[in-house]
């Protein structure tokens, strides 16, 4: 849904802009690229019906920024301060479009988290964690808000699955 978000408030921009006799080109190129990204990700879905993987090595700060770039040209992004503390590189193996969205989905969950708080924030860094002689080194994403805090049962039901049935 972001990739349409942003797709929309470029539109309304460039039809403002046009309405005032401004040329709008880069609006228009915005908004092609973003379509592009929502075809990609309709795309991936697809491949995850049919058990398609496209994985491959990607630089982790570098899908990291442009997610956060993305993010913020999204009406959700502009409802907090998005803040980058330290970003260390690294390569991952993954689909770096499963890897945008996961970023996306997570500074998302924060915003939500910290909206209604005076002056909301939320906080990224990405820390390369060194490893021992058995294991590869790890980096590690970290996303903080300064919203409210939840409760330790609503934190402990974070992880339980929640099971559903229905009689048919």
């Amino acid at each position: 849904k972001q990739p349409l978000a942003v797709i929309q408030n470029l539109s309304r921009g460039t039809i403002r802009m046009i309405r005032k006799r401004s040329t709008g080109f880069k609006a228009v190129e915005s908004i092609n690229d973003e379509a592009g990204r929502a075809a990609a990700i309709i795309d991936r879905v697809r491949s995850y019906s049919q058990g398609r993987s496209e994985r491959r090595e990607v630089e982790f700060s570098d899908a990291l920024h442009d997610a956060v770039t993305q993010f913020r040209a999204t009406r959700r992004g502009r409802l907090a301060r998005i803040a980058l503390g330290r970003i260390d590189r690294g390569v991952v193996w993954i689909d770096p479009l499963d890897l945008e969205l996961i970023i996306i989905n997570l500074l998302a969950n924060a915003v939500d988290a910290a909206k209604n708080v005076e002056d909301p924030l939320v906080f990224v860094e990405l820390l390369r964690i060194p490893g021992s002689a058995a294991s590869e080194e790890t980096l590690e994403l970290h996303v903080t808000d300064n919203g409210p805090r939840i409760s330790d049962d609503a934190f402990d039901a974070l992880g339980k699955r929640l099971l559903k049935s229905t009689k048919p």
